[in-house]
């Protein structure tokens, strides 16, 4: 679950990408660096031996993030490899799954609700 702060003014922002119907695989996976923030819900792939964005078409698609990633701070974050994620959630380069596309994520072991 991501939760978001903002002490400005009081804005929560709570985003479950986990569906709890099947208990997920989740590791924590090495992102490529310098990338920017890949937020939670977002497919991620194998670019060499580190995670970058999916682009929707090509790469090995290896789990979805559970939090944002900060990869200009970060190296590593959670990602579910194997298990059941809310569909409404998760993101294809920013945009929502399309079906072909859920297709090759249910092919990595990963189906949505």
């Amino acid at each position: 679950m991501m939760t978001t702060f903002n002490l400005g003014s009081v804005a929560i922002t709570q985003k479950s990408i986990v569906e709890p119907s099947h208990p997920p695989i989740i590791r924590n996976r090495r992102f490529a660096t310098g990338k920017g923030v890949i937020p939670a819900g977002t497919v991620v792939a194998e670019n060499g031996a580190d995670l970058v964005t999916w682009d929707g078409t090509n790469g090995t698609i290896e789990g979805v993030a559970t939090e944002n990633v900060d990869t200009d701070n970060a190296e590593t974050g959670p990602v579910i490899e194997h298990g059941v994620a809310v569909r409404e959630h998760v993101l294809v380069n920013s945009n929502a799954i399309t079906p072909a596309q859920e297709l090759k994520l249910k092919a990595a072991g990963i189906w949505l609700s």
